[in-house]
């Protein structure tokens, strides 16, 4: 890729966050506002009407309390911690949870809802990633490969065939693209609204930050509350082929982006390129048909010149 192409591509991308910078900065800096006058306003009434609690014993209990959810402990309304208790000794970090957080670390996805607090755990962490994350991506690769095969063979083998050119092409991409928006973001919106009581807008969006492998950690399925170990296997299958399927599509974007702006880029300086050599060779053989040779005077003889 020629210098100028990365250049290019080099501002496109800051002006690119420099939009988004500025995009989301008007979107939620009013909110952050609400939300810190709502925090003193919640705090000062809580001091007003328990005041044998002082301020410094509230603020110390506030980042205890935060602490501790950062560490992966949930705090739950008695009554449903009694009833976990009896059931059995729900953790965190019982298998299903620390499969689901494997999944996490080796698809870089990293919610962050829970982590290694000790020292043997984040050095193991550090390892698994390290031979987890190549292994996840050739697998990843592998399915997606699959994947495409199975879209050809779709298109290839059915009605869609039927149709000649450009047509069947497009409308067959169409259903195609259908299905899988519908198979692994439209169901578990659905499924997020039944399980985790969210909304079917916050469902999609945590759908796509999921597979996108971005991972903010303010929604996380499966977390929180009490589930079933089916409910978190289904996530992890969930996540796997939907990582394939999201890769794919952003592997596509990405070639037809290289295709449209930097191929013809490319193309457009390589034609500058060329009118400049044409315009160095037409100079030089310009120079060459236009000169002509000095006449030579003889030489002076005894003085005289003739």
């Amino acid at each position: 890729m020629d210098w100028k192409v990365v250049l290019v591509l080099g501002i496109t991308f800051l002006s690119y966050l420099m939009i988004g910078g500025a995009v989301f900065q008007a979107l939620e800096r009013a909110n952050e506002k609400e939300a810190s006058v709502e925090y003193v306003r919640v705090s000062k009434n809580f001091l007003a009407n328990y005041s044998c609690v002082q301020e410094e014993q509230l603020t110390k209990l506030i980042h205890f309390v935060i602490s501790s959810y950062k560490r992966g402990i949930v705090f739950l309304p008695s009554e449903v911690e009694e009833s976990r208790a009896e059931e059995q000794e729900k953790s965190m970090w019982d298998y299903y949870s620390a499969l689901f957080f494997s999944v996490t670390v080796v698809t870089t996805i990293g919610y962050g809802h829970i982590s290694p607090t000790t020292f043997a755990g984040k050095l193991f962490c550090v390892f698994y990633a390290l031979v987890g994350i190549p292994l996840t991506l050739m697998f990843l690769a592998g399915i997606g490969e699959k994947l495409a095969k199975l879209f050809h063979y779709i298109h290839d083998h059915t009605f869609f065939a039927r149709m000649r050119g450009r047509t069947g092409t497009i409308f067959g991409g169409f259903i195609v693209a259908f299905l899988c928006l519908l198979l692994f973001f439209v169901l578990p919106a659905l499924t997020f609204m039944y399980y985790e009581g969210w909304t079917f807008l916050e469902g999609l969006y945590l759908a796509f930050i999921t597979l996108s492998t971005i991972g903010f950690g303010d929604y996380v399925p499966g977390y929180g509350k009490t589930y079933r170990s089916g409910y978190k296997l289904m996530l992890i299958t969930w996540i796997v082929f939907g990582l394939a399927f999201l890769s794919l599509v952003i592997s596509l974007i990405s070639e037809t982006m290289h295709e449209r702006m930097v191929v013809k880029v490319e193309n457009h300086l390589e034609q500058r390129r060329a009118k400049r050599q044409q315009q160095k060779a037409a100079d030089r053989q310009t120079s060459v048909d236009g000169y002509q040779p000095m006449e030579m005077k003889p030489p002076c003889e005894e003085g005289v010149c003739v």
